[in-house]
């Protein structure tokens, strides 16, 4: 599967998952919501911290 993504890239830290598409991350030292493409599990790539 292939996504494309506008504009830049920002790094940040995965802190919790809020539902299938809704991650919550870290940055900046701001919390932020993020969207997750990936309804899966993902459980061994989303690791908090």
């Amino acid at each position: 599967m292939n996504y494309f993504i506008r504009g830049d890239l920002v790094e940040g830290i995965f802190l919790k998952r809020l539902n299938r598409f809704v991650a919550e991350v870290l940055v900046d030292n701001k919390k932020r919501l993020s969207h997750v493409p990936n309804t899966g599990r993902m459980k061994e790539l989303l690791v908090k911290g």
